[in-house]
């Protein structure tokens, strides 16, 4: 990109992480054969790539050419988002990344309790129209109410809503989905493909290492305030989800109990559910 007139002057898309020959060679082409204004050296080169840091100021400088790693990056990002948007349309994925005060520790110890929970497939020993009232004395908040999807192999995984006569209501079938929409606050894990979660958690994944189950069980969190309302979670709210991940297929493996206590550690403490 070039940040002086905001303008995209090469595009390379790959499936995999790029090699330092294929990033150079595509710094070279918007250079050399820039897809907007003529071929023109720059004055410097921003970048982030982590590992390559000190193979890419060694090319520059031989080059004459200044090279800046870590720098302000609003600018690149605010193009990106554009280019998303006309190619995927308005619908932005939110990031876990983004949620403030969230680690690295602590989403890498989601992912490995949605991976477990994924590969336990509660849904295959559970019904899906029968709610769980979850407690926990770790929260300001509560109860709330569970259920557990993909019984019928559409949508895996399970949300958890804070009214109880509301949930009722929305599984009765008497509202609308518009009526349901304006009342209807909930916090859903949901699994899907890789397209299903943000591009800045795939890069993360990838940067850390967080297990994923298999290629159909990323694990998307939706967090929806009544209207239709979306934001990012809470980290209290990822945190309950951890808790919930890593207690349900023990809940569920108990057939014979209607009550159910169990202590589960997440990357912060334990819980008792």
């Amino acid at each position: 990109m070039d940040l002086t007139n905001d303008k995209v002057v090469g595009v390379d898309v790959l499936e995999e992480s790029p090699s330092n020959d294929v990033v150079w060679d595509t710094i070279c082409k918007a250079i050399c054969a820039p897809a907007a204004g003529d071929p023109r050296r720059p004055q410097g080169v921003r970048l982030s790539l982590g590992e390559f840091d000190r193979a890419w100021s060694d090319r520059f400088e031989e080059i004459g050419i200044a090279c800046e790693f870590n720098a302000d990056e609003s600018q690149i990002n605010t193009m990106i988002d554009e280019l998303t948007e006309r190619i995927v349309g308005s619908r932005r994925i939110m990031a876990l990344t983004h949620i403030p005060g969230i680690t690295p520790e602590m989403l890498g110890s989601y992912f490995e309790a949605a991976a477990a929970f994924f590969l336990a497939a509660p849904w295959r020993h559970f019904p899906g129209d029968v709610i769980i009232r979850v407690e926990s004395g770790a929260f300001n908040s509560g109860p709330w109410y569970a259920i557990i999807m993909g019984q019928h192999g559409v949508e895996l995984g399970f949300a958890v809503y804070e009214n109880l006569e509301q949930l009722r209501t929305l599984m009765s079938g008497r509202l609308s989905y518009e009526k349901n929409a304006k009342i209807m606050s909930a916090l859903s894990l949901m699994y899907g493909e890789m397209y299903d979660i943000s591009p800045e958690d795939l890069d993360a994944i990838d940067q850390f290492g967080w297990p994923v189950a298999t290629k159909e069980a990323y694990p998307a969190i939706m967090r929806v305030n009544p209207g239709l309302a979306l934001r990012l979670p809470l980290v209290w709210e990822v945190e309950l989800l951890e808790a919930l991940l890593r207690a349900l297929p023990e809940f569920v493996r108990q057939k014979n109990s209607n009550e159910f206590n169990m202590t589960v550690n997440t990357s912060l403490r334990e819980i008792s559910l």
